[in-house]
């Protein structure tokens, strides 16, 4: 077992200082297998991670800054840590299993499609994948609203992608946010019914080549904010926005913000649904 004096607990711990979820949820992964005397075979890796369920978060921080300790230190199971782990068999369904967030960041690690099976998620995050072309969700119906910020669906800053498919995805109870993706031009949500229903909006703001929005069954929370603030929106696209907020009569707060970049004026019934929105209490900014 290794020494952890402060010194060297402090300087582990700060490593885990001011991290968003996304990260800590890569770190907590690694540190299951610690838990599990450096054993990265799967059934074992669910079977203690069924402790963490339930545990105090100020519990589990203790936790967390101790194996965080022993990684420093080249503890937990091993001579080494590499912060490697090897998966056996190959595919597993880790959100399923073990029940935690299904979240993923990282500067850049060569993966450029991604493919979910499942059919529902506690929280997503694909942020930084510099990478990444495609990501495709193709039975995912909705996100886990027990998840954090009330489940999130966020795909953002993957400066490659061109195609993110979930014709299935129908709500979530935080965030849907696709957004700082620079080359995408075409985003389609065939099924998406509603979001924030634990607290969200919908963000896909600065997708600087963004052209064509498809959301033909949406019905936006009253008081939510709809953001394709600097995109390139056709006409089309910025009347289709306008015109799935008119048809909820109950939205009668929040925000549609479609101006900046190089985002398209309403035009004809765009611009009509823009007055109707506006004049129910909905703000609406547009080129």
């Amino acid at each position: 077992m290794p020494t952890c004096t402060p010194a060297a607990l402090a300087d582990a711990a700060k490593g885990f200082a001011g991290l968003e979820p996304g990260v800590k949820q890569s770190i907590i992964t690694y540190l299951l297998a610690v838990i599990a005397g450096g054993s990265t075979d799967p059934s074992t890796l669910a079977a203690s991670a069924k402790g963490f369920k339930g545990v105090q978060d100020g519990i589990l921080k203790r936790i967390q800054a101790y194996l965080l300790c022993q990684i420093a230190n080249g503890g937990g199971g091993g001579s080494t840590q590499d912060m490697q782990v090897t998966w056996t068999p190959t595919n597993v369904k880790l959100g399923e299993n073990i029940g935690f967030t299904s979240a993923f960041f990282s500067a850049d690690n060569g993966i450029t499609t991604v493919t979910f099976s499942q059919a529902t998620i506690i929280n997503l995050v694909l942020s930084y994948y510099l990478s990444l072309t495609s990501a495709s969700f193709p039975n995912l119906t909705g996100v886990d609203v027990s998840g954090d910020n009330g489940g999130e669906f966020n795909i953002n800053d993957c400066p490659l992608l061109t195609s993110v498919s979930a014709p299935l995805f129908s709500s979530t109870g935080g965030n849907v946010s696709v957004a700082f993706n620079a080359i995408i031009p075409s985003l389609s949500f065939p099924s998406l019914v509603d979001f924030g229903t634990a607290g969200g909006d919908m963000i896909c703001r600065d997708n600087t080549l963004l052209v064509t929005v498809s959301l033909p069954v949406l019905v936006p929370p009253d008081g939510k904010t709809i953001d394709f603030r600097n995109c390139a929106l056709s006409a089309a696209s910025v009347n289709h926005i306008l015109a799935r907020c008119v048809a909820n009569a109950a939205y009668v707060s929040g925000a549609v913000k479609l101006e900046g970049g190089t985002n398209s004026a309403p035009t004809g019934q765009g611009a009509t649904d823009k007055t109707t929105l506006t004049g129910r209490g909905v703000t609406v900014t547009t080129n």
